[in-house]
């Protein structure tokens, strides 16, 4: 295997970001309430914090010092597909003082959500997930400390466990497949959303939604 460590555990539905330097930040999973720090340059592995061993959230880094963690199911002791209890709470963990604080709440719980990080608006905008209480969700969230968190869009469809890149040099947000619901099943679209003119578009290889 081409790996200088492992994990502790075998874990799943865990989150990772990456600081932009040398250091890969390790959170939750199924079962695992560890906070790891993984080192590109050394291969070195450190535990370094402990966090509500949360699965499924969605995960962004704002800056060097700080992590945003969004929603996630409750793993700790039943089974990882099941109705365990989901969260929405959005939290903030220091990579300096190595602690978690509460920063804002969703108006429900979520999973499966997808969030991406706009470095220049400073803010996170989060595409799709479930609820315990909404079921499948068709929004596009937009969050900052400052002024929390927002509706910004709405998708075509409900969107669950897509995947999602921001790409700076064009100021949108790209949005690949996903799930839609039991009628539709798994989503083949592409949907590229511009947050300052709030509004999506589907790329040419599919078929044109409106908002």
């Amino acid at each position: 295997r081409n790996c200088f460590t492992t994990l502790p555990q075998g874990i799943v539905s865990l989150s990772a970001v990456h600081d932009g330097l040398d250091s890969i930040y390790i959170l939750g999973g199924y079962q695992n309430s560890d906070v790891h720090k993984y080192s590109i340059g050394t291969g070195l592995l450190d535990r370094i914090g402990n966090f509500t061993p949360f699965g499924n959230g969605a995960v962004v880094l704002a800056n060097s010092e700080h992590i945003y963690y969004f929603g996630g199911q409750l793993t700790s002791t039943r089974h990882l597909f099941g109705n365990d209890e989901r969260s929405s709470a959005i939290w903030k963990y220091s990579t300096v003082y190595g602690n978690f604080t509460q920063v804002g709440s969703f108006p429900h719980t979520i999973v499966g959500t997808t969030a991406v990080w706009d470095t220049s608006a400073k803010s996170a905008y989060l595409i799709g997930g479930y609820s315990t209480e909404v079921k499948d969700l068709d929004k596009i969230y937009s969050f900052t400390e400052a002024s929390s968190l927002k509706a910004a869009a709405l998708l075509p469809q409900t969107r669950d466990d897509a995947a999602a890149v921001w790409v700076p040099g064009q100021g949108l947000v790209y949005v690949f497949g996903g799930w839609v619901g039991r009628s539709a099943g798994w989503s083949d679209d592409i949907l590229a959303y511009n947050p300052v003119r709030s509004e999506e578009h589907t790329s040419e290889l599919q078929s044109h939604h409106d908002l």
